[in-house]
């Protein structure tokens, strides 16, 4: 094998030595002496690191890099250990509880998952197994941004185990002991994500009893509330026994302090009391409870007697409110979410950054090489050297084009001939009770080829209330199309591009995969309630109905809205098209009977799968996919093709029929209704808002899930 990779080397290097030759002799168009040598730098380098890379996690381990871990990213595994729970190998220790221990360890794709495991002195005492039980049934009711799924259980094992998505970032607690108190923005921040995660569970008819800083995790982008061990459902009856504390003591409510049945049950409020105690913790770097006992601090928190010196303004009502002795009146969850963002808001005006912990993005970056690995490189790296260093040795033989090579060499695409016909409204598709749309027209076509009307369905006006203004997703002051930049992601302005919604050509603007555009005048910018109620949509726009000040709304392809504000139009194709673009968050959501909606799933490329419970991709378990062939459902999942262009309702997916595990490409089409079934006995509807294109493998749908 040596000797054949040697072969291929020497052989990729004489290929692009002898461009010259070889041109003579076959008559091919070769690359520039240039661009030969890089094609041959890549595939010698790219062929040499397939044949390293297996060493490489050897030397790292003998070079000792794990002590540059950071400390949520675990420690190796202790004497004793077991070395697996189910099917998964566990690898390094992430902490322990009273009566677990929690590894890390991947799923079968190679998703990173944190595994619970009930240590052996426990897991034969029936109160425990209980308890276990019960937080396995609360993590799979629980669906929450703010709460790491449900991965894979069992509650019966030996042991007992449960498997949840990993969240690589350090407690609250480990912030705060090392960095000292937050600023008061990022308290803010801090109540906004953890009143989030209460109110999901308080909704699922749970309690949490144990929110505290060490089950605070925090990631670059938002918190997440763990550890469900002694949670338990409103109306059941308690595990514990009275007399029995379970908790800590500094973040305990006095309901739970007292454990006594007959007095305040431990209902919703005592975890808003514990997200009181947690949020001045973040604000004084201390406990608001503290004494040299335990009982002396449960005495503390029985009387209601909190340190919360250092804490002023409007995060100090909102603390000793979340901090009263009665639970009646304590605010809710939804209701700290609320006021939270009202601080949030006025921190911002006043010109603090809102963001979480400063810096931490970086910190969150790295991860753990997966341990010391066999000194020689296996199998298949030596057939990844061999047709890695072949395909890019051979490149050196493919006629690329040149600047110089003829008008359509780096031209940009246009639109395909077979550009979708946008189907539904953006904006009140998914709102009952707006008047039906209004046909009008756009334009398709081909590069160089003269457009020709195509009707399409705009989106009808909102309903009469006023829209608020959701936020601002990004913003881009200097957008430019043209030349070889001729596409973007609206919701991102050119800040990462992994599937373009914007276009432009020669003749004008043009959307993909759904998206939309829409006139909105001219001189002051649309709000988002203007674009919200916008008419005249339409999935081409001519260069020549625009001029500098033009304004336009925008629909992209994950159903959030976008403005448009144009600096310059250029005379000629070359000239880029120059604009500011910004696009908004999506409106939050609240439909009676609502479980998951996402306007903009894309299924396709590297994504080609999606769960259905909540449409998110990259889930281990996805159940919903497509392929060349169409849709298809697994793990017990099924579709059902309805007549019509009108979204079904929950009793119109239950009298469906024909059901399926597969639908085919032939029986789609945008605007197409379907109704999903989960295995979790689950309905849902689909709007297929955009098909394949020749160049964009991707199909967008509007996937919406009911919560009966």
């Amino acid at each position: 094998m040596r000797l054949v990779r040697g072969a291929v080397w020497i052989g990729s290097l004489a290929l692009a030595v002898s461009g010259r030759l070889s041109k003579d002799l076959l008559g091919v168009q070769w690359l520039s002496t240039r661009q030969r040598v890089l094609v041959t730098v890549l595939a010698v380098g790219v062929a040499v690191l397939a044949v390293v890379w297996p060493r490489v996690p050897g030397w790292a381990g003998r070079l000792r890099l794990r002590r540059r871990l950071r400390p949520w990213q675990g420690t190796p595994l202790e004497r004793g250990d077991p070395p697996r729970a189910g099917g998964y190998r566990l690898r390094r220790r992430l902490g322990a509880g009273t009566a677990d221990d929690v590894f890390l360890s991947e799923a079968a794709d190679g998703t990173q998952v944190a595994v619970k495991v009930i240590r052996p002195a426990f897991h034969a005492l029936p109160e425990f197994r209980t308890r276990f039980a019960a937080e396995v049934l609360a993590t799979r009711r629980l669906r929450s941004r703010y709460v790491p799924r449900l991965v894979d259980h069992d509650p019966v094992g030996d042991p007992p185990w449960l498997a949840t998505e990993f969240v690589p970032g350090p407690t609250l607690q480990q912030i705060v002991d090392k960095g000292g108190r937050l600023p008061e923005a990022q308290v803010c921040r801090l109540a906004e994500d953890l009143g989030g995660a209460l109110a999901d569970i308080h909704a699922a008819d749970l309690v949490h009893r144990d929110v505290k800083p060490a089950n605070v995790l925090v990631t670059a982008d938002r918190v997440f509330l763990v550890d469900l061990g002694i949670v338990r459902a409103v109306a059941a009856a308690p595990v514990t026994h009275t007399g029995e504390l379970l908790g800590t003591a500094e973040y305990m409510s006095p309901e739970q302090a007292e454990s006594d049945p007959a007095g305040h049950p431990v209902g919703t409020p005592s975890d808003v009391f514990s997200l009181g105690a947690v949020l001045a913790y973040a604000a004084t770097g201390r406990p608001p409870f503290t004494a040299e006992t335990r009982i002396g601090v449960l005495r503390q928190v029985i009387r209601g007697e909190p340190d919360l010196d250092g804490i002023e303004g409007g995060l100090l009502d909102l603390v000793r409110d979340c901090l009263h002795t009665r639970p009646a009146a304590r605010p809710t969850a939804e209701e700290v979410v609320r006021r939270a963002r009202e601080l949030r808001a006025a921190a911002t005006a006043k010109g603090t950054t809102p963001t979480l912990i400063p810096g931490l993005a970086e910190l969150a970056g790295g991860w753990a090489p997966k341990g010391p690995q066999p000194e020689g490189s296996p199998p298949w790296a030596h057939a990844v050297v061999v047709v890695v260093t072949i395909l890019f040795g051979g490149l050196t033989l493919v006629p690329w084009p040149t600047p110089g090579d003829g008008p359509h060499a780096l031209a940009s695409p246009g639109p395909s001939t077979t550009l979708p016909r946008v189907s539904g409204t953006p904006g009140a598709t998914d709102r009952p009770g707006t008047p039906g749309p209004s046909p009008t027209t756009t334009s398709t076509g081909t590069p160089g080829g003269a457009p020709s009307p195509t009707p399409v369905p705009p989106p009808t006006p909102g309903s009469g209330v006023p829209q608020p203004d959701p936020g601002v997703l990004e913003s881009n002051p200097d957008v430019r199309l043209g030349g070889a930049q001729s596409t973007v992601v609206i919701d991102y302005w050119g800040k990462g591009n992994p599937a373009p919604d914007l276009w432009r050509d020669g003749t004008g603007l043009y959307t993909r995969l759904g998206a939309l555009l829409a006139p909105a005048g001219e001189g002051t910018d649309p709000s988002y309630d203007q674009c919200y109620r916008a008419t005249g949509w339409t999935d081409r726009i001519a260069l020549a109905a625009l001029r500098p000040g033009s304004r336009l709304c925008l629909y992209s392809y994950s159903g959030r809205y976008a403005r448009i504000s144009v600096t310059s139009v250029p005379p000629t194709e070359p000239d880029p098209l120059v604009f500011a673009g910004q696009t908004w968050q999506r409106a939050p959501e609240s439909a009676p009977g609502l479980r998951e909606h996402n306007p903009g799933v894309r299924l396709g490329g590297g994504d080609p799968t999606v769960m259905s419970d909540y449409w998110r991709s990259g889930d281990p378990a996805p159940d919903l996919g497509k392929d060349a062939a169409g849709l298809y459902t697994t793990r017990g999942a099924q579709l059902a093709v309805l007549p019509g262009d009108t979204d079904p309702t929950y009793p119109d997916c239950q009298r469906a029929t024909g059901w399926t595990d597969r639908v085919a490409v032939g029986q789609l089409r945008v605007g197409a209704r379907l109704c999903l079934r989960t295995q979790e006995s689950f309905l849902g509807r689909i709007r297929i808002r955009s098909l394949p294109a020749p160049d964009l493998d991707y199909v967008v749908l509007d996937g919406y899930t009911w919560n009966y």
